[in-house]
């Protein structure tokens, strides 16, 4: 499976993505809610729940794009023809680099993946965290908030076809 450990690789592919920028937005919207006083707190949970919303709908685009890596993956590899040795490398050395550079830009994918999703799901939990301790939520808010995380809980098992 793909995970957080340093491999040593840290660049970015030429065609990766960097999604610190969507992160931080989220860790921003999370502190934000965290020092939200009760009059806040509604506005900043609706910016946060925007700001979920937004980056699930990145998530699943990146998703796309990574199966449409895969694809093309799979396509190079049937170029061989069922052959796997060294003499047809040599025919097909422009295929295995290019099954390479997708590899790792597929293996980007992934990682910036995870780390929005956890993203989001701390800023979902400081929603959460932030409106039990408030009296007056009312139950069907708790269970709401509570249903989105368990939503992007389901989207991180989602991404488990990576690991077969």
């Amino acid at each position: 499976g793909v995970d957080d450990d340093d491999d040593g690789d840290d660049a970015i592919p030429v065609d990766g993505v960097d999604i610190s920028g969507d992160v931080n937005e989220l860790d921003g919207m999370r502190g934000a809610i965290e020092e939200a006083n009760v009059f806040e707190l509604v506005q900043k949970s609706a910016d946060g729940f925007d700001g979920v919303k937004a980056k699930i709908g990145l998530c699943g685009d990146m998703i796309i794009q990574s199966r449409g890596f895969a694809d093309h993956c799979d396509t190079a590899i049937k170029s061989f023809g069922g052959a796997w040795d060294l003499e047809s490398a040599q025919n097909h050395i422009l295929e295995l680099f290019e099954i390479v550079s997708l590899g790792k830009l597929i293996k980007n994918y992934v990682k910036e993946i995870k780390k929005l999703v956890r993203a989001n799901i701390a800023l979902m939990e400081a929603v959460m965290n932030k409106f039990k301790d408030i009296d007056f939520v009312p139950d069907q808010l708790e269970d709401l908030i509570e249903d989105v995380g368990d939503g992007l809980k389901d989207l991180g098992k989602k991404l488990a076809f990576w690991k077969k």
